[in-house]
């Protein structure tokens, strides 16, 4: 079977697992940010001589509800690029973890783009949890690229989910709740695994950095929402929120990038050790 298909529907399934217990109520007592005023922006009541009253408050957020269109965009570009011949012979077996990510983000938009949308408590569960895992696939990435076998891949996407969990609890830790802790140590061990991965195989420190960046855009702007809403008048429009989002979505491009570089790169010292005897010149 394909693998492109294969880890669709393993993917499919595993967070349908998750979406599953969710339905049952089981997490309906944890705190979520339900409900717009937990967003800066504003309803677009500038396009009330074109658009109807009924239809921007149906959409209050359409910046928001709009950028989750990146996280079909970035899939669609790397779907593309795993399609190619060359690509994929050259990431042989590990072609498999970047199909696994890829789907990640496409199962990923819908959910939040229906919790825009809803503000349904449920949805804003299934958003946060589906995060967990997400993070947790670099460090089984980085795993398997630094080839170490002693730490199963399985134990880990099933720890992760499990570690959601914590959100049940009371824990405040540096005014942090459950999920925020549970979220930054999934941040911190998926940015430790990949500077791991770029030590060993030498790629380029610049998609490592972005990454990194990405991923604290991601974090910082959406928690300074209201913050940079208070202090611009454009961010009433185009939020912080808004912006966490492209970080968040470019984050999955660049990570995929990091990962291909890091195959890249052990893929072409392979090659050359290999014809060390027959070529002269280095064959780059």
């Amino acid at each position: 079977m394909d693998p492109k298909y294969l880890t669709l529907s393993a993917t499919l399934t595993y967070f349908g697992i998750l979406s599953l217990i969710v339905s049952t109520g089981a997490f309906d007592h944890i705190t979520t940010q339900d409900g717009l005023d937990h967003y800066a922006e504003q309803p677009w009541y500038f396009l009330m001589p074109y658009v109807s009253e009924s239809v921007i408050a149906y959409f209050p957020m359409p910046a928001n509800l709009l950028v989750n269109v990146g996280y079909l965009v970035v899939p669609c570009y790397w779907l593309n690029v795993l399609n190619k011949e060359e690509v994929r012979d050259m990431l042989g077996v590990t072609v498999t973890y970047f199909y696994v990510f890829v789907w990640s983000a496409v199962v990923y938009m819908p959910v939040q783009t229906v919790r825009i949308l809803t503000q349904n408590h449920r949805f804003a569960i299934l958003d946060q949890w589906f995060t967990l895992p997400i993070f947790s696939w670099v460090v089984v990435w980085s795993i398997h690229i630094l080839g170490i076998q002693y730490i199963s891949p399985l134990s880990i996407v099933v720890f992760s989910a499990a570690s959601y969990g914590i959100a049940l609890s009371d824990i405040q830790l540096f005014g942090l709740d459950g999920f925020e802790l549970v979220l930054g140590a999934h941040i911190l061990l998926a940015v430790l695994f990949g500077s791991r991965v770029f030590f060993q195989s030498g790629n380029r420190l610049r998609t490592l950095l972005l990454a990194v960046f990405c991923c604290l855009c991601f974090v910082v702007l959406k928690q300074l929402d209201h913050w940079l809403a208070e202090q611009i008048w454009i961010f009433r429009v185009f939020s912080g929120h808004f912006y966490s989002k492209i970080a968040d979505f470019m984050q999955f491009h660049f990570v995929l990038l990091f990962f291909l570089e890091a195959v890249e790169s052990r893929y072409w010292n392979a090659y050359k050790i290999v014809n060390i005897d027959e070529y002269s010149v280095d064959p780059l």
